[in-house]
C-alpha cells in the first residue's frame, strides 16, 4: 500500500488566529476553546463578526461539533480563560467579558454546565459568579479555582473588602454557593495557593500563633491550611516558620493530591540560622500528619532560595508513592527514583534515572499502565528516552531509544531527545474487554505519536495524517460503557482515534470473522485485513491502486495467535507472520526497512476441527515480497507457474530452481491455519 493509513480521523479544523486550548473530557464528549472560522461567526454569534474565541463541544463527528454558547451578546465580546474543571457531574469554566462598560473594561464570570438536566432533559448553563478577582497576591492566575469531588472552590472579593474563599456545587442559591470566609473566619486574608483533593482543599495562607511568655499573638505567614466545603472548618496544619525575603512566596512546591493526602516539596526552618531543610513531605490534613519523608537526606537551602525542582511527580503505584528527586549537593546533579510507603513511613531508593537533572519538569510524569510505570529517563548515550519501572532496581531502565536507527550496519542512538510525554490510556469497551486489553498512547518532543499495545511493553510508532504539524495534546474522554475515546490536537484541528474495537465489537467465539483481500496490479502486492473500517477506507481510495478481491478466508475469533504486522514503505507492502521469533528478527533488522505496526487478526498454528484450512506462503526474491493463499487450487497454480507442471504443494517446498520465464515464487509451506 503506497501510503500507510492513519488511525486518526479529522473532526474539524479551526481558524489559525488562535490556538486550540484546554481540551477536557466530560460525559462522553470533548470540550475545548478555539477560534471560529470567519465565515461562521455571524451565525454563531448572532451577527457579531468581532467575536472569535468560543467554547466548543464535539462527539467526535463534524456534524456533532458546535459552539456551546454566546456568553456576550451585544456590544461586548468574551474570551474563555483558565483550565476547565469537572466536579459534581458538571463542567466549570471562566469567561472574561470585555468592553461591556466601554473600552478597556473587563470582568471574569464563573459558569457551570450540566449536559443533561434530569428535570428538563436539556443542557443547563448556570452563572455562578458575576465577577471574580482579577489579581492575586502571588499572581498565580491558575489558582483562581480548584475542584474537589463535590464541587468547586473559588475566590470572591466583596466591594472594598478582602478575598473570600467560596464553594459551589454548580447550582445557585445560598445552600449551593456560599462563602467559607476570609478575613473574618480566617486569621489572615491572604491566600497564596490552592490544591484540591477528594474532599479537602489545601492552601497556603497567613495566620497567627501563640508565643510562650507573651499575650500577643505573632504573625505566622506562609503556613499550610486545610478546609472542607463546610463553613468553619479552616485549620492550620503546619509550622514551617518560613519567612522569605518577599512575602508572596510559598514554602510548598510540586504538590500532588492522592485521595485526601497531599504530597509536596516542602521546607522547614530547623535551626537558628536562615537555612531551611528542603525535601519531600506528606500531609493527611492534620498538623500531626504533616511531616517530611524519612530515609532521604533533605537539601539545605539558604533563606531566600526556594528550589524550583528537587522532588516531584508523586505517583501512587502498587501501594507506594513514587517520586523523582535530585541528589547531590552541587551541580551537576543526578536524578533518582524513590518509593515512599505511607504505612511504614519509610522511603527506599529504587534506581538512578538520569545522570543529569531535568529542567523541563512540566512535560515529565510518572505514568502507571498495567504493571509498569513509564517516564522519561536519561543516559549520555541515548539522551532523554522512554523508561519503565516495576518498582525494583533491576526492573527500572530504558524501554527503547525512540530515536534509534541503523544504517549500513552502524547503530546510531541518541539522535534527539524524544522526551516521551502526554501518556494517555485508551480504555476498551468494558462490556467486551478488560483493562488488560487497553493501550497506552504518548507523544515525543517532535510531536510523533507512539503506542504500547495490550500484552506488550514495546512502543510502536502510529501513523499521523500527512500534515506538517505533530501532535501537541492527547485527551481521553470516558464513555458510558467504561471505555474511552482519544482525541488529538494537531495544528489547528481536532482528530479522533478511529477505534476499531468499538466499531467492530468482538464476535462470539462460534463466529469466525472475515479477512478481506486486496491486490495492487502496479506493485504486484496483496493486502489482507480483518478490519471493516480499514477495508472501507481502502475501497474509498481508488487512487492508491488497490482492487478489492473479496473475502480471502475466515479467521478464528476465540483461540489462536495474533499475527505480527509490519509495513515496508519502500515496497508499499505489508508482511505478516505468526512466529514471534521471526518477528523479533525483523524488528532487529531495521536496515530491512520494516516498521512494526502491532498485532493483527488471529490465526491458528495447528490444524483443528475449528481451523482446518491451510494458508500457503510464497516468497518472491527479486520483489522482496510474500504472497499468501488459503486456496489449494490457487497455491498449486502459483507453484506450477513458478517451477513447472510436475510440482505442487506436496513436493515444492523451498525449491528455488525456478523457471527462467516463470512467476518467480518459492513455496515456503503452510504459514498458519484458519476456519
Amino acid at each position: 500500500m503506497g501510503c500507510k493509513m492513519s488511525p486518526l480521523k479529522k473532526v474539524r479544523g479551526f481558524q489559525n488566529t488562535g490556538w486550540i486550548l484546554r481540551p477536557t473530557g466530560y460525559n462522553g464528549k470533548l470540550y475545548f476553546t478555539a477560534h471560529s472560522n470567519n465565515n461562521e461567526r455571524e451565525t454563531i454569534f448572532n451577527g457579531d463578526t468581532r467575536q472569535a474565541s468560543a467554547i466548543w463541544v464535539t462527539d467526535g463527528s463534524e456534524d456533532g461539533t458546535r459552539s456551546l454558547y454566546d456568553f456576550a451578546p451585544g456590544e461586548s465580546t468574551f474570551v474563555p480563560t483558565q483550565q476547565f474543571n469537572t466536579a459534581n457531574n458538571r463542567l466549570f469554566f471562566q469567561i472574561r467579558i470585555d468592553g461591556e462598560e466601554g473600552a478597556g473594561s473587563t470582568r471574569t464570570e464563573l459558569w457551570s454546565y450540566l449536559d443533561i438536566d434530569p428535570t428538563t432533559n436539556k443542557e443547563k448553563l448556570t452563572k455562578i459568579a458575576h465577577s471574580l478577582p482579577n489579581t492575586y497576591r502571588d499572581h498565580a492566575f491558575d489558582d483562581k479555582t480548584e475542584a474537589i469531588n463535590g464541587g468547586l472552590f473559588f475566590f470572591k472579593r466583596p466591594e472594598g473588602g478582602e478575598d473570600e474563599l467560596w464553594f459551589t456545587n454548580g447550582e445557585v442559591g445560598a445552600s449551593n454557593t456560599y462563602s467559607l470566609g476570609g478575613s473574618k473566619q480566617h486569621p489572615g486574608p491572604e491566600f497564596v495557593w490552592l490544591e484540591g483533593a477528594d474532599s479537602l482543599l489545601y492552601f497556603v495562607a497567613d495566620g497567627e500563633e501563640r508565643v510562650d511568655g507573651s499575650d500577643e499573638p505573632r504573625w505566622d505567614p506562609n503556613e499550610l491550611w486545610v478546609t472542607s466545603s463546610t463553613p468553619g472548618t479552616f485549620r492550620k496544619i503546619s509550622d514551617f516558620d518560613y519567612q522569605p525575603l518577599w512575602n508572596v512566596s510559598s514554602p510548598i512546591h510540586n504538590a500532588t493530591t492522592i485521595g485526601d493526602s497531599l504530597y509536596f516539596l516542602g521546607g522547614e526552618h530547623v535551626s537558628d540560622d536562615k537555612n531551611y531543610d528542603i525535601g519531600p513531605w506528606r500531609s493527611d490534613g492534620t498538623l500531626e500528619s504533616t511531616k517530611p519523608f524519612t530515609g532521604i537526606t533533605p537539601e539545605l537551602m539558604n533563606d531566600s532560595s526556594v528550589p524550583t525542582i528537587s522532588a516531584d511527580h508523586f505517583t501512587l503505584f502498587n501501594g507506594e508513592i513514587y517520586f523523582l528527586a535530585r541528589t547531590g549537593a552541587r551541580s551537576p546533579y543526578s536524578e533518582s527514583l524513590y518509593a515512599y510507603n505511607p504505612a511504614s513511613e519509610k522511603t527506599r531508593f529504587v534506581a538512578q534515572t538520569s545522570d543529569k537533572w531535568a529542567n523541563f519538569s512540566s512535560t515529565r510524569e510518572l505514568f502507571v499502565f498495567n504493571d509498569l510505570m513509564y517516564f522519561s529517563g536519561h543516559t549520555n548515550e541515548t539522551g532523554w528516552e522512554l523508561w519503565s519501572s516495576d518498582g525494583t532496581s533491576s526492573g527500572t531502565g530504558l524501554v527503547k531509544d525512540l530515536s534509534y536507527s541503523e544504517t549500513n550496519g552502524e547503530i546510531i542512538s541518541g539522535i534527539y531527545d524524544t522526551l516521551p510525554q502526554e501518556f494517555t490510556i485508551h480504555k476498551k469497551n468494558r462490556s467486551a474487554y478488560t483493562s488488560l486489553d487497553d493501550e497506552l498512547y504518548f507523544q515525543d518532543r517532535l510531536g510523533k505519536l507512539w503506542k504500547i499495545e495490550a500484552g506488550s511493553s514495546m512502543p510502536i510508532q502510529v501513523e499521523l495524517p500527512r500534515l506538517y504539524s505533530g501532535v501537541s495534546e492527547i485527551t481521553s474522554v470516558d464513555l458510558s460503557h467504561g471505555g474511552s475515546d482519544l482525541y488529538f490536537t494537531i495544528g489547528q484541528s481536532i482528530y479522533k482515534l478511529d477505534d476499531q474495537s468499538t466499531a467492530n465489537p468482538p464476535l462470539k467465539p462460534s463466529q469466525p470473522s472475515d479477512v478481506f483481500r486486496f491486490y495492487n496490479p502496479k506493485s504486484g502486492v496483496h493486502f489482507f485485513t480483518q478490519s471493516i473500517p480499514e477495508k472501507d477506507d481502502l475501497i474509498s481510495k481508488p487512487d492508491w491502486g488497490y482492487q478489492y478481491e473479496g473475502v480471502a478466508y475466515q479467521a478464528p475469533n476465540s483461540r489462536g495467535v495474533e499475527l505480527y504486522r509490519f509495513f515496508n514503505r519502500e515496497k508499499g507492502y505489508h508482511f505478516m507472520t505468526a512466529s514471534s521469533q521471526e518477528a523479533d528478527v525483523i524488528t532487529g533488522k531495521s536496515e530491512w526497512g520494516y516498521e512494526y505496526e502491532g498485532r493483527s487478526f488471529k490465526v491458528s498454528s495447528m490444524k483443528s476441527a475449528d481451523t482446518p484450512t491451510e494458508v500457503h506462503r510464497f516468497y518472491h526474491e527479486s520483489k522482496g515480497i510474500h504472497f499468501y493463499s488459503a486456496s489449494e487450487v490457487e497455491a498449486n497454480n502459483v507453484i506450477t507457474k513458478s517451477l513447472g507442471d510436475e510440482y505442487n504443494i506436496d513436493n515444492a517446498r523451498n525449491n528455488d530452481n525456478l523457471l527462467s520465464n516463470g512467476w518467480g515464487y518459492v513455496y515456503e509451506g503452510v504459514a498458519w491455519y484458519v476456519c
